[in-house]
């Protein structure tokens, strides 16, 4: 069992890429993880990362020896799953559900299912990480949240989650100081607040007419801020730094309540579809079958636009 504890240090290490982040996640000090990942290479005989003050690297011999870990620490995963099914039957559902999420939904989709579940389930722990490149690590979480567009392993099962479309959106103050562009084509006069993944351009706009899926405009932009943070990216929108563009499910709260306005209605930044995702050759415990099917739901009842939305077109 101890040398098990060192095999999940040292894959943590390298999954957080450092010792220090490793150290981090796990709730131990760096000099912590640097003793126990030495008491491993000293047990094995070999050197399993090179120390360097730069991204960390692994001799060849750390990653044969991380690539059968990573089997092994999955074998792990189903004892974990055989205690479940055998004390599900006298007691409530327990362990932990490990979820990988590209960032922005885990705020506004993930967080509030993980509240209500856990009222229901206290026992039920959540490791929640996100990736603009999320994807990559299937297997190595229970759950992984993605746009319906990223490819995916061939084995991998995919649940749809949600539907939704981005508006365009200021706050009350940015129009009352900036006006609201009347055409598409204006927006290239006013301050734009872009959200970004990797890949995505930031100085483009590709407007769709929600009416009309035919009528589209691309139009030039000028930041005045880019960051990969949607929470910042939406906070400074709200401060009324300019305009951005945010999926509806995250905006219609905020168009109800008066906090954000939309402008150039009909017209729409993108469609897309959240999918939830996870390797098809593993057994899925009852907890993780019963998160994904309780955050389902409470998408799905959360999905509704503005009722009655302030909008400036």
């Amino acid at each position: 069992m101890d040398r098990l504890l060192l095999m999940q240090v040292f894959e943590h290490v390298v999954g957080e890429n450092g010792f220090a982040a490793g150290a981090r996640k796990l709730g131990l000090s760096p000099a912590q993880v640097t003793r126990m990942v030495q008491k491993l290479e000293d047990h094995l005989g070999v050197q399993l990362p090179r120390r360097t003050t730069r991204r960390l690297a692994l001799t060849a011999a750390g990653q044969m020896y991380l690539d059968r870990v990573r089997e092994i620490l999955l074998d792990v995963d189903d004892v974990d799953d055989a205690e479940e099914a055998a004390n599900s039957h006298t007691s409530e559902m327990s362990g932990k559900i490990r979820l990988l999420s590209l960032p922005g939904m885990p705020t506004h989709l993930v967080a509030p299912a993980i509240a209500e579940f856990r009222r229901q389930h206290p026992r039920v722990t959540v490791e929640l990480s996100f990736d603009a490149q999320a994807s990559r690590d299937i297997e190595g979480h229970d759950i992984t949240l993605l746009m319906g567009q990223v490819p995916l392993p061939g084995d991998a099962v995919v649940r749809h989650v949600i539907d939704s479309h981005s508006v365009l959106c200021a706050s009350p103050d940015y129009i009352r100081r900036h006006g609201s562009p009347r055409t598409p084509q204006v927006l290239r006069n006013h301050a734009v607040v872009r959200f970004v993944l990797p890949g995505v351009a930031s100085n483009v706009f590709k407007l769709v007419d929600e009416a009309d899926g035919t009528r589209e405009q691309v139009v030039d932009v000028r930041p005045v801020l880019t960051c990969n943070d949607h929470e910042a990216a939406l906070r400074s929108t709200l401060e009324g730094a300019g305009i951005s563009n945010q999926a509806m499910h995250v905006a219609a709260p905020l168009l109800r309540s008066g906090q954000l306005e939309r402008v150039l209605s009909p017209w729409i930044y993108e469609r897309f579809t959240l999918v939830a995702t996870y390797a098809g050759h593993r057994h899925m415990p009852a907890r993780i079958r019963a998160f994904l099917d309780h955050l389902l739901h409470q998408v799905r009842q959360a999905k509704a636009g503005p009722d009655s939305p302030r909008a400036s077109s």
